[in-house]
């Protein structure tokens, strides 16, 4: 991989007619949008683009986020844009323009659900959630949180999700993002000594949710969202290490440390195996 992608602010994998594409979101003022094709266990590049900026505002992207549409993508600023691209054989990505959504500070996150309709929920440092329809191409709600938004996940529910903010003791909040909610914000978390910052991500899995942190404990904490106010489990799995990013897929889980250390486990946390990547 070229150095000239090594620093990556996010990425995703989107799928188009001929298979997985990798995007990079870099925070650099040219080339912020990277794409790579994964091919039978190999990377091939497609090429680095250049993202809308606005003059005297820094360019750089600071989240993607896959839709659920295929071959549709989109990424947040540092400028507080939104933009969605959509992805052609043998063509470069197009965007018509940013979309009409308002935020004060940097995107931080963005996810793609569908309840009633395609929506994209859009977080930021200025403490606010926005919920995007795509089909009629507006804002349809705001959720104003007291805290700076690091991370948005899906849940068992469509018309909730559960969002990572910068609290010392509630670090995680779920909440029903409808006009008129019918279910209370949940707030949970455990104590630490500073906030956990926006490059530290959890994941969910259908009722699962699975946290690091920000002290080296090499832990994995794990909550049942039906019941998140207590932790399920605490898996010590990188011990020493600050773990920072956990996914789940193929019936496991990911966990990965700041020093570049992965620990695979099963859903549950059953450790498996720990390798240096």
């Amino acid at each position: 991989m070229e150095t000239n992608r090594l620093a990556v602010d996010d990425a995703c994998v989107v799928h188009d007619l001929a298979g997985p594409i990798v995007v990079l979101g870099h925070a650099r003022n040219s080339l912020q949008l990277s794409l790579v094709r994964l091919e039978r266990g190999r990377t091939k590049d497609v090429g680095c683009f250049d993202r809308p900026i606005q003059s005297g505002k820094n360019g750089g992207i600071s989240a993607v986020c896959a839709l659920l549409q295929p071959g549709l993508f989109a990424t947040g600023g540092y400028d507080h844009l939104v933009h969605v691209w959509s992805l052609s054989l043998n063509r470069p990505p197009k965007t018509p323009g940013p979309l009409a959504i308002k935020h004060s500070s940097l995107v931080q996150s963005m996810l793609a659900i569908r309840d009633t309709s395609h929506k994209l929920l859009t977080t930021s440092a200025d403490c606010t959630v926005n919920v995007f329809d795509l089909s009629c191409e507006r804002v349809v709600n705001t959720l104003k949180l007291s805290n700076s938004v690091y991370h948005a996940h899906p849940v068992f529910s469509e018309f909730c999700s559960l969002f990572e903010v910068a609290h010392r003791e509630l670090q995680f909040e779920l909440r029903d993002h409808r006009l008129v909610p019918t279910a209370p914000v949940v707030r949970f978390g455990f104590p630490t000594a500073k906030v956990h910052g926006r490059f530290v991500r959890g994941a969910t899995q259908g009722t699962i949710f699975a946290s690091g942190g920000c002290e080296k404990d090499g832990c994995v904490r794990l909550w049942d969202l039906r019941k998140p106010t207590d932790i399920m489990k605490t898996v010590p799995c990188l011990p020493g290490s600050k773990v920072i990013q956990l996914a789940f897929g193929n019936e496991q889980m990911v966990a990965c440390s700041e020093d570049h250390h992965l620990a695979f486990m099963n859903h549950v946390g059953d450790l498996a195996e720990v390798a240096e990547h």
